[in-house]
């Protein structure tokens, strides 16, 4: 009887070594792009991107914090360490990644903090400023017993503190907003008989944008921007507002600015969140934040600066392909040198350092354990690989067409993961959080099982679908698509999720969210398929770019397209979702709309030829090839 698979154990040093490997020769594969155009890059589509991060853009503040609080204890301490990392986080980018930790003492708590810049610290000297911000942060949670805060309730020193030493975050977000503005041509009047009785929901808004339009962040009007945070934070406080951007300009349109007035207002959010959650748990009041001085730059071993097709070996990758040897060969001395160099720690390294060199005790809270730092490089390892293997696979195979991610190569090896590792600590802490609230008693967070339709259903409660991975269908023999029911809480435990771009070209928005039971997403033990147990193609072809003017155009995200697992799917309307339904998008953008992508890509790929692709994506069309074909 065969042994069953099991991922080898690498140590520390040996994890750190593969990823390094694995980095440069996708960036060889990727055509070496360098760390400033990837930084270039990253900025023309972060608005964009960034729609995905921590804060669920959907949903208003006194929603979240009521579904935050009435967590488990466990949960809600994790967030209070999110909400301190994001306020130690002035920038974005590599230099403002933050990494917290924290340590239950006796009268109340110890949070440690690392920062990829180690807050500018020399040796163990840290800058005046940020001392005394973390002085300010550990008062305002002292005094958080007997704060109640409203939309209209003025910021305190500390709140204001935390708009300007976030500022750069907060411009950013102004800036972006802004260019939203402008470049809108759908902008009504303001002054039509269309808003009479909602003249105070107008002007809320137009207050808003004029603050916007006025702002210079180097001029006068910078002194604005506390107003700006404010006004924002009372934008998504009042619920009226929010359907009201919505029936103004178009559900999708409405998403995007209610998603910038969040990151906008986040300093004041994560305030009086994080003040709320003191309150409720009185040991957080008597914090103490300590910062944790900067790591220097370290180096691989001399055994792991070896030649780079030892190293594609050492990954588990075919070296000896002619198309193979041709591409990489020319990089071999390039290889080595890169790979002796040294790196900066990821905060979260920096963190695991600390507490290895018993500079502190060590967390009491399973958040930032080791074992959450060996899962996140272990996953980070395996996108590698598998992003290199697809690329070698089409060097070997140019006529196989493999549904590969067309993403940049983010420059994790110069600083160690300025971008992708960042991208995965952050999915790991998303993945911990969904797995704890999987384990708690409070079954409005969970995710309900399918029941019969004749259950009584709750007016906040309607028909979602999953899609069922291709380990939960061998192993546990599930139907491709299980009805399910969904609930407001159910979507605010998941986050934002993602709309397929083929769903809205066939008339009906479905949103996505990935199974937080990451029970496939490693592979289960004696797992012997072909395909990976966490593979589900149905949902990453829907996940396919629409967009005739982008490069992506064809390809899924490769967030959808690695390590996907079961999904939960639901109508962006609000009405229930049909197996049926889903089953048909999912058949079409598979077995047909697949193929045409494909075609069009290998004859050139041209606008037009994009146009008659997408010409063709309508529900009449979805619907005869599913009586043509039977639905196989």
């Amino acid at each position: 009887m065969a042994e069953p698979h099991r991922t080898p154990n690498y140590s520390p040093e040996g994890c750190t070594a593969r990823i390094v490997w694995a980095a440069h020769i996708l960036s060889y594969l990727t055509n070496n792009q360098s760390h400033e155009e990837l930084h270039e890059a990253k900025d023309n589509v972060e608005c964009d991107s960034n729609t995905d991060e921590l804060s669920d853009c959907e949903t208003d503040y006194e929603t979240e914090k009521n579904v935050i609080l009435s967590g488990p204890r466990d949960s809600v301490r994790q967030k209070f360490l999110d909400l301190i990392a994001q306020l130690l986080s002035p920038c974005k980018g590599w230099d403002g990644v933050t990494a917290t930790a924290i340590r239950e003492v006796e009268d109340g708590v110890e949070v440690d903090i690392a920062r990829n810049d180690g807050f500018l610290s020399t040796e163990d000297c840290f800058d005046a400023e940020i001392v005394d911000y973390c002085r300010m942060l550990e008062e305002y949670l002292a005094g958080s017993a007997g704060r109640t805060n409203t939309i209209a309730t003025p910021p305190t020193d500390f709140e204001l503190k935390a708009i300007d030493y976030t500022s750069c975050r907060v411009d950013h977000w102004i800036g972006i907003l802004r260019k939203t503005l402008v470049i809108d041509q759908n902008c009504p009047d303001w002054n039509s008989q269309r808003w009479l009785r909602q003249e105070a929901t107008v002007k809320t808004w137009t207050t808003m944008t004029d603050l916007i339009l006025r702002f210079d962040a180097s001029g006068e009007t910078a002194k604005s921007r506390p107003l700006i945070v404010q006004q924002a934070y009372r934008c998504l406080g009042l619920t009226q507002v929010r359907q009201f951007v919505s029936d103004t300009f178009g559900i999708q349109a409405g998403l995007k600015l209610w998603s910038k007035l969040n990151f906008i207002a986040r300093p004041l959010v994560d305030c009086r969140l994080l003040g709320s959650i003191a309150a409720r748990e009185q040991q957080l009041q008597n914090c103490k934040i300590l910062l944790v001085p900067f790591k220097s730059k370290t180096t691989l071993e001399t055994k792991d600066v070896v030649d780079i097709f030892e190293a594609l070996e050492r990954l588990g990758l075919v070296s000896n392909a002619k198309p193979v040897t041709r591409k990489l060969h020319p990089f071999s001395q390039r290889f080595r040198k890169a790979c002796a160099k040294t790196f900066s720690l990821h905060a979260e390294m920096q963190l695991v350092m600390h507490y290895e060199e018993v500079c502190a005790p060590r967390p009491t809270l399973n958040y930032f354990g080791c074992s959450a730092i060996e899962a996140a490089v272990q996953r980070l390892e395996k996108s590698l690989v598998a992003r290199i293997r697809r690329i070698l696979n089409d060097l070997m195979h140019p006529r196989r067409k493999s549904l590969a991610a067309n993403v940049m190569q983010s420059d994790m090896v110069s600083d160690f993961s300025q971008l992708t590792l960042e991208e995965w600590h952050q999915r790991e802490q998303d993945m911990q959080r969904f797995k704890d609230k999987q384990t708690t008693q409070h079954k409005n967070l969970l995710i309900m099982e399918s029941v019969p339709d004749l259950l009584h259903h709750a007016p906040t409660t309607f028909r979602g679908v999953k899609i069922c991975c291709h380990g939960e269908v061998k192993l546990h023999g599930s139907e491709p698509f299980v009805s399910v029911d969904v609930t407001r809480a159910n979507q605010i435990s998941l986050g934002s999720g993602t709309i397929s771009p083929i769903s809205v070209c066939l008339g009906m928005p479905i949103r996505f969210w990935k199974d937080p039971n990451i029970e496939f997403v490693h592979g289960p033990l004696g797992w012997e398929e072909g395909m990976a147990a966490d593979s589900n193609p149905n949902v990453a072809f829907l996940m396919m770019e629409t967009d005739s003017l982008k490069d992506e155009w064809g390809w899924a995200p490769m967030y959808w397209n690695s390590e996907i697992g079961n999904v939960w799917a639901v109508r962006e309307d609000g009405q229930d979702l049909a197996v049926k339904d889903i089953a048909m998008m999912c058949h079409f953008a598979r077995r047909k709309l697949q193929r045409m992508f494909e075609d069009v890509m290998e004859l050139g790929s041209s606008l037009g030829s994009r146009q008659e692709v997408l010409d063709f994506i309508t529900w009449e069309n979805m619907v005869t090839h599913w009586n043509e074909t039977g639905g196989h």
